[in-house]
């Protein structure tokens, strides 16, 4: 019977200490108990930034963009836009057919004017007439001084000779979120020439 109490007693001894030992190691240091940090994943990570969204106008009747091109050496110009029917493969044609507008700005009863388009989600068009129509004929791609960084911008000066009564000056700009915008007139020279244009131009796609 002594034996047997001894035998009880070291048993309970025993489980006490080792119930001590157990509870010594998970509750003396909190952080042993803190949730592991979660690894890095994409959803986590830093977001994508937003691309813009751009709006068009609905009409050709953009009194900002006349009154800057009128500023540009275009006194009393107006909105000359003709029904257009354009010849096919050219970039009006994919301008139109890629639900932009094309707009004629001019002096009445001259051949002074400029003309413009504005493109919206026109990353594909964009790069399909540059493959067909811009780099087919020659065309470079420039940087241009803006205030926003284009994605690229095609621009070409013919001279008039004897094929061309009138000299061509034409830019082609793709800005982020696929706005592309076209500027074209006989009446400058140099790439930035109608920066103002196209500056006014985006001020309308971004209200």
């Amino acid at each position: 019977m002594y034996h047997h109490s001894m035998k009880i007693l070291t048993f309970i001894l025993g489980s006490t200490v080792v119930l001590a030992l157990l509870t010594g190691c998970t509750g003396s240091d909190p952080m042993d108990s803190a949730a592991p940090e979660p690894e890095p994943t994409a959803a986590t990570g830093t977001p994508e930034p937003e691309l813009p969204s751009w709006s068009i106008p609905v009409s050709c009747a953009v009194p900002s963009v006349i009154g800057v091109i009128e500023s540009l050496g275009f006194p009393g110009v107006t909105d000359v836009t003709p029904p257009w029917t354009p010849a096919a493969g050219t970039d009006l044609a994919a301008a139109l057919n890629g639900g932009g507008i094309a707009c004629g700005y001019g002096i009445p009863d001259t051949d002074s004017g400029v003309t413009v388009y504005w493109v919206p989600d026109a990353d594909a068009v964009f790069d399909a007439t540059a493959t067909v129509v811009w780099e087919v004929e020659g065309v470079n791609t420039v940087d241009l001084d803006l205030s926003r960084d284009e994605v690229t911008a095609y621009f070409q000066y013919v001279e008039m000779d004897s094929e061309n009564i009138y000299p061509h000056w034409e830019v082609n700009v793709l800005f982020e979120g696929g706005l592309w915008l076209h500027v074209a007139t006989s009446s400058w020279i140099e790439p930035n020439d109608g920066n103002s244009v196209i500056e006014a131009m985006l001020d309308i796609a971004q209200s």
